[in-house]
């Protein structure tokens, strides 16, 4: 995974992704959760808040719902929420550079017996404390996003596809390490062994779908949307590859990516098939 061997400030795009299947995860399961129960406060408790998150907050109307997250489950349950889902749009324009934090049109959907929410982060690196200060604002929607038409089974096959597409298109390249990542991420989605220990933090144990977690852990051990040096990064050098064939295969990748982190995150929680 090109970001952990790079700067974090480089993998905004990757943490803003990862936070919101977290929140989204952890949500659903507390929704879920007998009353009794604690909300879940993830800066105290999750790795990627812990290490790289110096706030979180939550703005609903202009005003502070919430300083972390156990005030915001809260504040859910409170307003009857049933059910969270990952919404997200197209890619970073322009798509062959690299990306800007807060240019991503991803979100978590809040469904409330009168009314739904989209909540939308912003990231705002700290450089003193080297961490980000994050902010999610909610809007009410007329109507609910469009739910996602793919199966598990037919995403996680999409998925695989492409990542299989990409591994021929880097080693035309000659894009080592790279190559090697989409390769890993084609066997993350036949075991269930090879889960890294960073990432199961980022996901609530159980209840889980167990394809549903393969997925997500399929797009943590081949994300390659990073900063410097990923496969965004590339420039002109294509190798054998052609222009046309390196942004065609990234952009059926991106959407298989996103896709699987869309349908995984949102049937996190369903029975398996």
């Amino acid at each position: 995974m090109i970001c952990a061997q790079t700067c974090w400030e480089d993998c905004f795009l990757y943490g803003e992704l990862i936070q919101l299947v977290a929140l989204t995860t952890y949500g659903n399961v507390w929704l879920r959760a007998v009353v009794s129960e604690a909300p879940p406060e993830l800066t105290r408790s999750s790795s990627h808040f812990i290490q790289y998150i110096a706030s979180v907050r939550f703005l609903r109307n202009g005003q502070e719902l919430s300083m972390g997250t156990a005030g915001w489950f809260g504040y859910l349950r409170r307003e009857r929420a049933s059910r969270l889902q990952f919404i997200f749009g197209p890619p970073p324009e322009p798509f062959g550079v690299r990306a800007f934090a807060n240019a991503n049109k991803w979100a978590i959907q809040v469904t409330c017996p009168d009314r739904w929410e989209v909540w939308n982060p912003r990231w705002v690196f700290d450089p003193v404390r080297r961490a980000w200060n994050v902010t999610y604002s909610a809007h009410e929607l007329g109507q609910p996003y469009p739910a996602e038409s793919d199966s598990l089974e037919t995403t996680a096959a999409n998925l695989k596809a492409a990542a299989r597409d990409a591994e021929q298109v880097s080693r035309k390249m000659g894009a080592e390490p790279i190559t090697k990542l989409f390769a890993v991420t084609q066997q993350a989605l036949e075991s269930q062994l090879l889960e890294p220990d960073w990432f199961v933090a980022m996901l609530p144990p159980f209840p889980h779908n167990p394809l549903a977690r393969r997925m997500l852990c399929a797009v943590a051990k081949g994300w390659v949307f990073g900063g410097m040096g990923s496969w965004l990064d590339r420039g002109p050098d294509y190798g054998a590859a052609s222009r046309a064939e390196y942004e065609s295969t990234t952009s059926r990748l991106w959407d298989a990516v996103l896709s699987a982190v869309a349908v995984a995150t949102n049937a996190y929680l369903e029975p398996a098939g």
